[in-house]
């Protein structure tokens, strides 16, 4: 099972771009950290979505743990849409920097 997990943390982390030469070397490094830093926001977020709904499940009765796993499940869905949210600001940051570099003229 972990063996599983390191397997597939290493494709995930392999499957990203590597650093190009050139103008948007920081860019692309930039880009890179912070998928990095999603992925593992990620996975730490899809945990506690776990966690709070096994919490949740199991309070039979309990209405401390079932108000906890419910609080726990709605910030782990708040945490995963801004990481979504994030991405989606970090490729057209990095999709639009990097394609407008040395072009047009200064006003």
């Amino acid at each position: 099972m972990i063996e599983k997990i390191v397997n597939q943390a290493q494709a995930a982390i392999t499957a990203i771009t590597p650093i190009p030469s050139g103008p948007s070397t920081v860019t692309a490094l930039v880009a890179n950290v912070m998928n990095i830093l999603s992925l593992v926001a990620g996975i730490a977020a899809v945990i506690y979505l776990f966690w709070s709904g096994f919490l949740y499940i199991t309070a039979a009765g309990n209405e401390k743990n079932a108000e906890q796993g419910q609080k726990g499940i709605v910030w782990a869905i708040i945490g995963i849409l801004i990481i979504l949210a994030s991405q989606i600001i970090i490729r057209t940051v990095v999709t639009t920097g990097t394609s407008g570099i040395g072009t047009g003229t200064a006003i």
